[in-house]
């Protein structure tokens, strides 16, 4: 897949044509919508054809999604959906240690979104999946579908990439314990609703965005540009157009004492954690308990 667009026009077509050869069933959504532009039921149990593909895609201006829960080369596609970074970045470090489904888990096709990641794998239970939410983490499976890299969001005008757009690993699991830590599961059981809100009037645009060099060898000019502060923190108290409060990450906050300001790029709290402001590379290093020079190792990747 080629995530460098220059023209809308047709933009999505290879995109559709790979996932279909996969296996997957792929169908049109309006641009810059998540709404379907077809009845698509039917596709649940069939997939479209190559010539469906071309009418719906070759040369013209669409969104994409793939349809979840069915189909694939014997496993039906499930999709962990994160809509923040914190929940992203929580999930990665356990997953990585827990179990070996989960560790196969990390290396999956991965794609980011407006706010969070989407983590492609798959299983021969998908069809028992069904609009899951955890809190900020949704489960796609049956009966759903999810928006496809070149796809743009609706709201902001985030075009949808892949991290890395060679690896199409959907890797196999059957029970969500198996790739969800139970501090997630249990959300669903107490009813928690995490919110987390990124100004839509900070994001770069999707050329911006796809311009940039995924992998190891970007410069820490684009690593901030790629990530934007917002991702990490929850917006607590809006107090201006480019600056917000949260609870700070680094102490039992009652209060929101950490200031945001999506403008600089820069966070700080007021409780005496932070001697000196954070960016983004800062402040993901010391969530994360790594180095700056790990922290900018690992923000390159995704």
């Amino acid at each position: 897949m080629n995530n460098k667009v220059q023209t809308p026009f047709g933009a999505m077509y290879p995109i559709a044509k790979d996932f279909t050869a996969l296996g997957y069933a792929v169908i049109p959504c309006h641009y810059q919508k998540k709404e379907a532009k077809i009845k698509w039921a039917l596709y649940q149990k069939q997939l479209p054809t190559e010539s469906e593909i071309s009418y719906w895609f070759e040369g013209k201006i669409r969104n994409g999604a793939v349809l979840t829960g069915c189909h694939g080369w014997g496993a039906g596609l499930v999709v962990l959906d994160f809509d923040n970074m914190p929940d992203f970045l929580n999930w990665h470090k356990w997953a990585s240690k827990d179990n070996p489904i989960s560790q196969n888990a990390i290396d999956a096709y991965m794609v980011k979104t407006s706010r969070g990641v989407h983590v492609y794998l798959s299983s021969v239970y998908a069809d028992t999946f069904r609009n899951l939410h955890y809190g900020g983490v949704d489960v796609k499976g049956a009966g759903g579908y999810c928006m496809l890299p070149g796809s743009i969001h609706p709201t902001n005008g985030f075009q949808y990439f892949a991290i890395d757009d060679q690896n199409y690993q959907f890797p196999l699991f059957e029970r969500l314990e198996q790739v969800l830590p139970a501090e997630i599961l249990e959300r669903r059981e107490k009813g928690e609703n995490l919110v987390y809100s990124c100004p839509s009037n900070t994001e770069l645009s999707p050329l911006q965005v796809l311009d940039m060099p995924a992998g190891k060898h970007m410069t820490i000019e684009q690593i901030k540009a790629r990530h934007r502060i917002e991702e990490f923190l929850p917006v607590v108290i809006k107090t201006g157009s480019t600056y917000f409060m949260t609870k700070c990450p680094f102490h039992a906050d009652e209060h929101a004492s950490m200031f945001v300001d999506t403008a600089k790029q820069i966070c700080g709290c007021y409780a005496g954690c932070t001697p000196r402001v954070l960016d983004v590379i800062n402040l993901y290093a010391r969530m994360m308990g790594i180095s700056n020079l790990e922290a900018i190792s690992q923000l390159s990747v995704f």
